[in-house]
């Protein structure tokens, strides 16, 4: 080919260079033609290689809308089949069949006739037990969503599986179920669960229409789940919409200017945390004559700590301690710091009745720790110890009076302790050597006082027990009243996780909150282990 052109440019120059010119432009020509050869097979290969990006592009995007499709039909066919099986069923509930007829051989063996009878009987028996077939009903919905759910779960699409979790978890609650008068208890309870732990469960007015949601922010031990935070009872969508990466934790409370801050960990791996606004700018933090941008912390707890009505952030520190900050609508200031040594859980209660929240920590060791931001501040620390810190479970509500926040702890190796406070004196009582899985402070009816209920193990799997607590002689005593059968859609493994006591702060925590979602007038009750959340409703 190179030949042919030195030919074609030959013919073309000797029509106006002379002989001479003629031969040293020629001679010079054939010096590149190496190079021209070169040139052209590099420039083939880049054009083949450019081709070749674009087709296997061009085919990952067909072969990815084509998978999409198909996962999409397969989703709609399943929900087809389930509507249709749910019709069916629905159908033969309100028409049930007039006449079945076979082909029946008389049966003349006394012997056999007996048995058949028996058998007869049985299923009978069996029938008239009557809750298995509403609960198989109040379950179809949910089970439906449960499935798209799993099917995206496998497919490795976990923050659009997390919004099928939350759509199922939600649909067990309605049709709503309430108590006819005050005399009626449940007579069994409705679970859902989502396959992932959380980090924190909080309830707050997301979208301003005088309603609570309940904000989930899941633990990361699988790690293609990013999304930052869900609104479980609204279709698991994702809050904040924000463009912050890592993890985050709300910071709810009365704060300047009405503002929403966030806790921000950009690299999980380490406890190093920025405090931003709702509009992801980050806050400078004072601390006594420096200025920094995070603070080294695995939690943080937000309540009004000092009696001005107005939120202070806790951080729980790192090294071991806690620190309290205020927002002043420009930045944060430290006001008070303290080390406690290793934390494993903490939480805010009033339990002096002050009308200000102490910050009760749990630490690796066992104790207790009540700190006061009185004037000078109180520090109480507990006689007596948890033997498993680690998992314990803490819940805080007010059964006795209306005075004081009660703390409850379910302990696996003590059963269910209370943290009692008398003329600054803090100790640790059991109340109980049963030791449930988890436990909670709910209501049954909204007039009615709370309970203490607890999640235990049965032998007919999982249930709900209900107790009374009263206060003689300034000792508290339980009482369980009744106890109620607890139906999931499928057995699951529940293993409490490692709270604080991790050093990872990814991994699941023990949570226990009760909340009424479906404004039913009774409160719905979530339990959070590891990789693991459940939310059950009571069914009147």
């Amino acid at each position: 080919m190179t030949e042919k052109l030195v030919e074609k440019m030959e013919t073309y120059l000797s029509s106006f260079l002379p002989a001479v010119q003629l031969k040293e432009a020629i001679k010079e020509l054939k010096k590149l033609i190496p190079d021209i050869k070169n040139q052209a097979e590099r420039l083939s290969n880049e054009i083949e290689e450019n081709l070749r990006e674009i087709l296997v592009k061009k085919l990952d995007i067909v072969w990815k809308e084509a998978r999409e499709n198909v996962a999409a039909r397969l989703m709609q066919v399943e929900d087809d089949i389930t509507q249709l099986m749910y019709s069916i069923y629905n159908n033969l509930r309100t028409n049930p069949l007039k006449e079945i007829r076979f082909a029946l051989t008389p049966q003349t063996d006394p012997k056999e006739v007996a048995n058949i009878a028996t058998t007869a009987e049985q299923n009978w028996n069996l029938t008239k037990i009557g809750v298995s077939e509403s609960i198989i009903a109040e379950m179809e919905t949910s089970a439906s969503m449960r499935k798209t759910g799993d099917f995206l779960y496998r497919a490795g699409k976990f923050n659009e599986a997390l919004k099928w979790y939350a759509r199922a978890l939600t649909a067990i609650m309605y049709p709503q179920s309430s108590p006819q008068n005050s005399e009626t208890t449940p007579r069994y309870a409705i679970g859902e669960y989502i396959p992932f732990g959380a980090l924190k469960l909080e309830n707050y007015d997301v979208n301003f229409d005088g309603k609570q949601e309940l904000i989930y922010i899941p633990s990361r031990e699988i790690g293609g789940l990013n999304i930052l935070g869900a609104v479980i009872n609204k279709g698991g969508y994702q809050w904040p919409e924000t463009r912050l990466k890592g993890i985050i934790i709300p910071l709810l409370g009365v704060f300047p200017d009405n503002k929403i801050l966030f806790a921000n960990w950009e690299n999980p791996r380490l406890y190093d945390a920025k405090i931003v606004t709702n509009d992801g700018e980050p806050l400078t933090i004072k601390r006594s004559s420096e200025t920094i941008t995070v603070i080294p912390s695995y939690d943080f707890l937000c309540g009004d700590v000092d009696g001005d009505e107005e939120t202070e952030i806790v951080a729980l520190t790192y090294p071991a301690g806690i620190a309290i900050y205020k927002y002043n609508g420009e930045c944060l200031e430290e006001v008070y710091k303290r080390v406690t040594g290793k934390i494993c859980a903490g939480i805010l209660a009033d339990i002096n009745g002050d009308g200000k929240n102490e910050i009760i920590i749990v630490s690796s060791n066992g104790q207790i720790t009540a700190v006061s931001l009185e004037t000078p501040s109180k520090t109480l620390i507990s006689e007596g110890t948890i033997t498993d810190p680690i998992t314990c479970v803490i819940s805080v509500g007010r059964i006795l009076n209306e005075d004081a926040d009660e703390i409850y702890i379910t302990s696996q190796r003590e059963g269910i302790l209370q943290l009692t406070l008398h003329q600054d004196k803090l100790s640790i009582v059991r109340i109980s050597s049963e030791s449930p899985i988890s436990l909670t402070i709910a209501k049954t009816r909204k007039e009615s006082k709370p309970h203490l209920i607890t999640l235990n193990y049965s032998l007919n799997g999982l249930n709900l027990s209900f107790f009374s607590v009263e206060e003689v002689l300034g000792v508290a005593s339980i009482s369980k009243l009744f106890e109620i059968p607890l139906y999931l859609p499928e057995p699951i493994e529940i293993k409490r996780g490692k709270n604080l006591c991790s050093g990872d702060i990814r991994t699941s925590r023990n949570i226990a909150k009760s909340l009424d979602i479906d404004n039913d007038s009774v409160d719905e009750f979530f339990f959070a282990f590891e990789k693991t959340l459940i939310g059950i409703d009571l069914k009147f």
